[in-house]
């Protein structure tokens, strides 16, 4: 299986601008099944949907209604083996540690661009291969 199947991505974002950068990106890298959700009930909804299995997450921290963390903590529950990557403007570091011991998997700081997002898919892409069960 190549990172190209993936699965489903979600960007969670209430930036519009942002939203967008980050799906050229993920479609520059092959990726093509993104789900987008404007704020943090959106993001739920969709983790919600059977259809919709999200399998690569890409969060923002501060969105209207439910926020970043509430969102992964959300996911956990609803979808457990998704890998959650939080997206913030925010780097502070009670920040990053708030996120990762929410469960989010990585942390991008904003302004999103193409070097951090293709770091972020190879670390996904490693993470994902050795979580595999090996193959003789």
């Amino acid at each position: 299986m190549t990172h190209h199947e993936a699965g489903n991505i979600l960007i969670a974002d209430d930036e519009p601008a942002m939203r967008q950068l980050l799906s050229s990106v993920l479609r520059s890298h092959g990726y093509r099944s993104i789900c987008t959700a404007a704020d943090g009930q959106q993001a739920i909804d969709l983790f919600g949907r059977d259809d919709c299995r999200i399998d690569l997450a890409f969060i923002d921290l501060n969105m209207p209604g439910f926020g970043g963390l509430e969102v992964i903590a959300m996911a956990k529950t609803l979808r457990p083996c998704c890998y959650c990557v939080v997206v913030s403007g925010n780097s502070d570091l009670s920040n990053v540690m708030a996120a990762i011991q929410g469960g989010a998997r990585g942390f991008i700081v904003k302004p999103y661009t193409a070097a951090k997002i293709s770091d972020m898919l190879e670390k996904y892409t490693r993470d994902m291969a050795a979580a595999r069960p090996a193959r003789d």
